[in-house]
């Protein structure tokens, strides 16, 4: 697992993977995508816990926001994943982010998706920290727009099972 920073926004993202096209990290995570998730999921929450605990405690007060999904009728993977992870934290699951942008992300050049934007749906009470959960971060750019839909909170944190070290984080 890995604390990585995206440039130019004050929020930390942990990875437990580093997907490269050509390895075993993306057949994993295709799989996932394409509906073969749940239980998968929850064997890889156990070990992303653990990963994550040892580069610091976990928040005390915290609630798991999933990213919306950009295609409908399609499994929910970032959802899928904040149950697994919900299971284990006990923090609870809150889908307060709707996509406004109508984009497809798959195929977006990094200008394209640098244009996600993001509604917050519902309020986080003040003293819990934000939870963004996603299965793979590319750009960076569905995070960064949720903690601007959240109002720049100073309690953000990004969890993701991989992110494309080949991708420049917008």
């Amino acid at each position: 697992m890995t604390k990585k920073s995206l440039a130019g926004f004050p929020f930390s993202v942990y990875t437990q993977f580093f997907w490269n096209d050509c390895g075993s990290m993306g057949s994993v995570i295709t799989g996932l995508k394409n509906g073969r998730g749940s239980r998968a999921y929850n064997y890889l929450s156990e070990g992303y816990l653990k990963h994550r605990v040892s580069l610091g405690q976990l928040p005390q007060r915290a609630v798991l926001v999933p990213a919306p999904p950009s295609k409908k009728y399609k499994t929910d993977h970032a959802l899928d994943f904040s149950r697994a992870l919900e299971k284990r934290t006990g923090y609870p699951i809150v889908r307060g982010l709707q996509r406004v942008d109508g984009l497809e992300q798959k195929g977006l050049t990094r200008e394209k998706r640098r244009q996600i934007k993001l509604n917050c749906t519902l309020g986080v009470p003040p003293g819990l920290t934000i939870i963004f959960v996603d299965d793979l971060i590319t750009t960076g750019a569905t995070a960064r727009a949720a903690w601007l839909a959240f109002q720049k909170p100073s309690a953000f944190e990004a969890w993701t099972l991989a992110c494309r070290p080949s991708q420049a984080l917008v």
